[in-house]
C-alpha cells in the first residue's frame, strides 16, 4: 500500500498545497485505496491545509460511492462550518449515488 505523502512532506516541515493534496487523494479513492485518501484527508487538517470545494466533492462522492450516505454529510457539514458554498456538482453527486443505490448499481 503506498505511502501518505502528506505525512512523509510534514516530517520535513513541507506539505502539498490543497488542490494537490486534493489530487492525491482522489487518486487514492480512485486506485482502490479509500483508507489511504481519507488518511490523508485527516492529516491535511492536521496540517492546518484548509479543504476547499473540489476536496469536499471528492469526499462526498467517494462516501456515496462506498454507499456510506451517513459518512457524505461530515464533508458537506464541514462545508457550511468553513463557509465553503456547495455547487451544483455537490448536489448533483449526492443525487447520482442515492439513485444508483436505489437502482441497484451502486
Amino acid at each position: 500500500m503506498p505511502q501518505s505523502d502528506c505525512s512523509t512532506r510534514r516530517k520535513v516541515g513541507a506539505c502539498p498545497p490543497t488542490n494537490s493534496l486534493t489530487v492525491m487523494i482522489n487518486g487514492d479513492f480512485s486506485n482502490g485505496f479509500p483508507t489511504l485518501g481519507f488518511e490523508m484527508y485527516n492529516e491535511m487538517k492536521q496540517s492546518g491545509v484548509c479543504p476547499n470545494l473540489y476536496t469536499c466533492n471528492v469526499l462526498i462522492s467517494e462516501c456515496c460511492r462506498e454507499q456510506e450516505f451517513c459518512s457524505a454529510f461530515q464533508p458537506f457539514d464541514e462545508m457550511s462550518q468553513k463557509g465553503i458554498l456547495p455547487n451544483i456538482v455537490t448536489y448533483n453527486l449526492s443525487d447520482w449515488w442515492v439513485l444508483q443505490a436505489k437502482q441497484g448499481k451502486g
